[in-house]
Formats: structure tokens, sequence, C-alpha cells
């Protein structure tokens, strides 16, 4: 046995501090931490564990396998996972935390309210993150929860409706509403609509009204309708946004001019146009909702031609951008299976973060399929293998109250990961997923009849006839000869 003067038996340097004495000598605090924070797997049984024994070999191995009780183990509970503190798991430290934090007077216990938060945080992956939230200022949230937790505040939404919104209260209002404390809401758009208060608020009378009518009713009923289909992204909402605010200066303009927006001419429009010529189609939705509610009938706009499907990168560079994907491990895991779909199955980013994990099976021959449209579709290796990793760690790559579901889970509880996220990780390769993604159209629709595609890759027929043409491919006979028995 290693002597206590003598140095730490597993860095050999003289110890800083107090050392633990261990079966094979002295080992430091610093190694011991290091040990624990590093679970790998034991050659001996197998398990994922601290690795700070030793078998008769000299290698190293878990507690159980040397046959000792673990200096690793949580005092409470015994477990060896979650380090935290010098005698307690993260997990205990999270009991006895939020067990403070949400205790009704009245009962000394868990408010019963807030019974199913206080569930879903404990048994979260991370307990960590949920302690770090509990404990990092300014604690506007936190500190909203123990009232809620003593009767001094609602548990609704009306309470947060009646606070200013910040980045804590926004959070736990996520937090309760993944939990099933509160119903569910959609957080964008309430947000968008407490904007849209203060944007009306500094407009006079007559353009209070308008502006009001022309974000809740028409803007922001298109968001409602399209977050009924799946998550809104960041893009959509701003777009929406985009569009008030284009409202609202030429509100202003004709303030200038001392006529309401109501009141004005096309020739006022015109003159406005060739004021702001840039300004044209970021004003068309509204000039065209004047004329259709019979606010302003006078106004017209042509509306823009849409887009034709074009190609701006070559295909030898999206099946660069596969090689990258496929084995620089840099790339988060995450981004690398979101930008597989994208470039190779032809994914927008909006849908490949609304997928869920039932999504993604295995067959019975060990095939990994995931479901983009109506079929699913067999993962060639090595992407099977990758995405399998992916699905077995979603539950650990970032905080949630609870699993939801998602295939790439968010940072904010019961909400997606935002498209920013992987759309950022991939930029710094290179990777443009919108221009690879038409690459990966243009290729397919050249290689698979257009109903089929459609099926595929859940995309409108519209939109694969359209690539169809593009690649100059006619499949208007796929169909008929397909129904042909003598082909």
């Amino acid at each position: 046995m290693t002597s206590a003067a003598s140095g730490c038996a597993e860095c050999g340097r003289e110890p800083a501090r107090a050392p633990r004495q261990m079966p094979h000598g002295n080992v430091c605090f610093k190694c011991l931490r290091r040990v624990h924070y590093h679970p790998a797997k034991c050659h001996a049984c197998g398990q994922t564990r601290p690795l700070g024994y030793r078998d008769s070999a000299g290698e190293p191995v878990c507690a159980r396998c040397a046959g000792h009780p673990s200096v690793f183990a949580c005092a409470e509970c015994g477990s060896e996972a979650h380090p935290y503190g010098a005698s307690r798991c993260a997990r205990c430290f999270l009991k006895q935390r939020l067990a403070d934090t949400l205790r009704d007077p009245a009962t000394g216990q868990v408010r019963a309210e807030l019974a199913p938060l206080f569930d879903a945080m404990v048994a979260s992956h991370r307990p960590q993150n949920a302690l770090t939230w509990l404990t990092r200022p300014p604690g506007h949230g936190v500190a909203l929860l123990g009232e809620m937790a003593r009767g001094e505040a609602a548990i609704s939404h009306s309470t947060f409706e009646a606070l200013p919104s910040d980045k804590t209260r926004n959070y736990l209002r996520d937090l309760l509403v993944s939990c099933g404390v509160l119903p569910v809401y959609q957080p964008q758009i309430a947000r968008a609509e407490a904007w849209l208060e203060q944007i009306a608020a500094a407009r006079p009378d007559h353009h209070k009204a308008v502006v009001t009518r022309f974000g809740r009713w028409a803007e922001f009923r298109r968001l409602r309708a399209n977050a009924s289909r799946g998550p809104l992204s960041n893009a959509t909402v701003n777009a929406a946004r985009a569009r008030v605010n284009a409202a609202v200066k030429l509100m202003d303009w004709a303030e200038q001019l001392g006529k309401a927006v109501t009141q004005l001419t096309q020739t006022d429009l015109e003159r406005y146009l060739n004021e702001h010529p840039g300004r044209r189609w970021a004003v068309y939705p509204f000039v065209a909702w004047l004329a259709d509610t019979r606010a302003n009938p006078r106004l017209s706009l042509r509306p823009r031609e849409p887009p034709q499907p074009q190609v701006t990168i070559p295909d030898e560079e999206r099946w660069r951008a596969v090689e990258t994907l496929l084995r620089d491990d840099t790339v988060k895991l995450y981004a690398r299976v979101a930008g597989l779909f994208a470039i190779l199955f032809a994914q927008p980013l909006c849908g490949i973060v609304a997928m869920t994990a039932s999504q993604v099976a295995a067959a019975p021959g060990g095939e990994v399929l995931v479901r983009f449209g109506a079929t699913a579709i067999e993962m060639p290796p090595p992407i099977d293998r990758l995405v399998t990793e992916h699905a077995a760690a979603r539950g650990h790559a970032s905080y949630n109250a609870q699993d939801n579901g998602w295939l790439f889970p968010g940072g904010v509880p019961g909400r997606p990961m935002a498209t920013e996220n992987i759309r950022r990780e991939l930029a710094e390769r290179g990777i443009g997923c919108h221009e690879h993604r038409k690459t990966a159209l243009f290729a397919l629709a050249g290689a698979i009849p257009s109903p089929v595609l459609a099926d595929l890759i859940g995309i409108a027929p519209k939109t694969a006839v359209k690539w169809a043409a593009l690649a100059s491919r006619d499949w208007a006979a796929y169909i008929a000869e397909r129904a042909d028995p003598a082909l």
C-alpha cells in the first residue's frame, strides 16, 4: 500500500489536497473528480461507470467488479451518475432545491398543481441543467415559480401576460406548458401579439384599429394556421412581423400627408413606391388586404410572379458536402443528420426539426427506416448508423422537462430545435442547406417519377412536377405506363 506521504497513484504528483485512500494507493481529488466526471465502459461487466479501481491485472474496473464499495456513489441514493457535490449527486440536490422552491406553506409539501413540474424536472436526463436554471441570476422565472407555489401568483397564462416578458419568465411558461401544468399555447404568436399591441399603441386612433386588424386577422391568423400543421420557424414569424412593419411605414407616411391610410389614392401609393422602391413587395400584402376588406378599394398592386425553381450549385459540390457530413466528427451529430436529410433527401430544415422519433424505425432485418412522406425510406450505410446514434442520444442533447417525441429536441421545453442552430453549424463548414437542397431536388426529380418523388419526400405534387420540368423530364405518362399490364 502506498504511504500517505507519497504521490497520487493515478497521476504521480504530490496531492494538493487530502487524498482518498483507494485499494491501489492514495488518489488525489483532481484524479477522483476526473474519473467520476468521465465514466467509461468497464471491460469486466460492460457497464459504463467510473473506473476508479483496479483488478488483479492492474486494469481499471468499476467498484462492483473490484468488490469494493464505491467512493463515487451518492450518499443519499447510491447512484454514481450525475456528479455534483462532494457526497450527493445532482439529482438529489435538485430534489431538495426544487422541493424548497415549490413548497406550499399550507401543507409543507410540493404544491399539488406543480407536482407534474417537480416530477418532470427531477426525472430529466441532465439534472445539472435544471440546477443551473434554478440558481442562475437574475432568476425572475424562479422567483415567479416560488410565488406560484406559495399562492401569491395565479398558475395561469394571465399571470405571465400581466408581467414584462423576459427570457427566464418565457422559459418558465414554456416549461409549465410542456409538463401539462398550463394549457398549450403558441409562444411565438403570443409574443408577436404583445409586440403588435405596442406598435398599435404608438399610432393615432384611425391607424391603430387598422394595424391591429391587419396584424391580428391577416398575418397572425396565417401564423396560427401554420402552427396547427407544425412548429413555426423564427423566419416565418419574423416575415409576418416585417409585413406589419411595412404596413406601419406606409401609415406613417400617410400621416405626414395629413391622411389616413384608408384615404390614400392610387396616385399617393405610386408616389410612395417611387420614393421607397425597395418596399414594393413588402407592402403588397397590406395593400391587397386593404382592397379585399374594402378598407381602401382604390389601391391596387400587381402581385409578384412566383419564382421558378433554379439550381445555383453543381452536384459535385453537394456530394462534397455529403462527404464532409459523413466523415467529419467535429460537426455536431444533430447537424450531421439534419444536413444529410436536407442535401440527400431534399428535406427543408423547418420540416426536419418538426420530425418526431416515431418517424425513425428499425426493420426486422436491422435496416433503419426513416419516413419523410407517406413511404419510409431505408437509410444506406453509414447514414443508418448516424441516424441510430442521434435517435438514441436525442433525449440527452439538452434539458427538456419531458420526452415530447421530437427527433431534434430544443433547449426550450416542449419545442423542437430552432432551425437557426442547425443552419449556423452547417454554414461554418460552408454548407448552405437551402442551396444544396435545391440541387438535391433537381437530381431526384430527374431520376424519380414526380408522383413517387412527392410520396417519398413529402412535397406537394405540383412542386415535384415543377422540378421535373426543370430537370427536363416529363413523367406525365408514368401512371398510365405503370397501370399497363404489358409493361
